[in-house]
């Protein structure tokens, strides 16, 4: 990103920068544990990740999934 973590994530907007699907992606499977949300939809976020990627993104939603379950 041009501006680290201060970028602007919408190009339409004030000249931000436009994300790849896969760069959107990878931001929501890195927001997704800090969220906490009442009942995470995941619609293939890991379609893009090899194996090991896509076991670190999945184990905090699945032990999320087991503290909200209880």
């Amino acid at each position: 990103m041009p501006y680290g973590l201060d970028t602007l994530l919408a190009r339409a907007l004030w000249g931000g920068h436009e994300l790849s699907g896969r760069q959107w992606r990878r931001l929501a499977c890195g927001r997704a544990p800090h969220r906490a949300p009442g009942l995470p939809v995941l619609d293939d976020p890991t379609s893009a990740l090899d194996a090991t990627g896509e076991q670190h993104v999945l184990a905090p939603v699945r032990e999320g999934a087991r503290e909200r379950s209880r």
